[in-house]
């Protein structure tokens, strides 16, 4: 029996069942519903396997979806797969294919942030990390916006999409401003 995104956000119970319908391509190993994680921003997270946090290739990752997916910003079975497939599954194929270029390993953050001295190689590892984080952001939303065409999906949620992607690229552009202030305390302490 087919679940419709309808009877998804009617009865929650059926929602992994609905979930379940999507193809699921080599690169995802699960995609499952988490009742229990409320997020006021997200409505699905993409995990990359933990070995891609080494920037090891080939490894499947897993998609959370949240119950703000339904509704949320999802008002049809085609706004969901816009984020499922084209945003998520989007991911995943990037973790999977190349991970260097994808993901931020938690020990470079930790090495940046709570670094005490401002030095240019920490700034252009700030900066990387900025473009790297933010470039996968908008090639997602990018990546979904060319393929709206092909889906039947709302108004509400086409304009959602458009103004993520817009956030993304502010935030990216505010932050490279930010670096360009720091510039001149290169090699001074920070004191906390």
């Amino acid at each position: 029996m087919v679940m419709t995104f309808e009877q998804a956000v009617e009865r929650e119970e059926l929602r992994q069942r609905f979930i379940d319908q999507f193809p699921q391509p080599f690169y995802v190993q699960e995609v499952k519903y988490e009742e229990n994680f409320l997020s006021e921003d997200h409505m699905m997270l993409a995990y990359p396997h933990h070995l891609a946090q080494f920037y090891i290739p080939g490894t499947t990752g897993k998609v959370l979806v949240l119950p703000n997916s339904f509704p949320g910003k999802h008002n049809n079975t085609d706004d969901f797969a816009s984020s499922l497939i084209d945003h998520e599954y989007f991911h995943l194929r990037d973790f999977f294919s190349r991970p260097a270029l994808s993901i931020t390993p938690k020990w470079v953050v930790i090495g940046l942030i709570y670094g005490t001295t401002i030095t240019p190689r920490a700034l252009n590892g700030l900066n990387w990390l900025a473009d790297n984080y933010l470039d996968t952001e908008i090639r997602a939303c990018e990546n979904q916006m060319k393929r709206f065409k092909k889906r039947d999906c709302s108004e509400n949620y086409m304009k959602h999409i458009e103004q993520l992607r817009d956030y993304q690229l502010d935030l990216k552009s505010d932050f490279n401003k930010g670096l360009e202030v720091l510039a001149p305390f290169f090699n001074q302490k920070i004191y906390k």
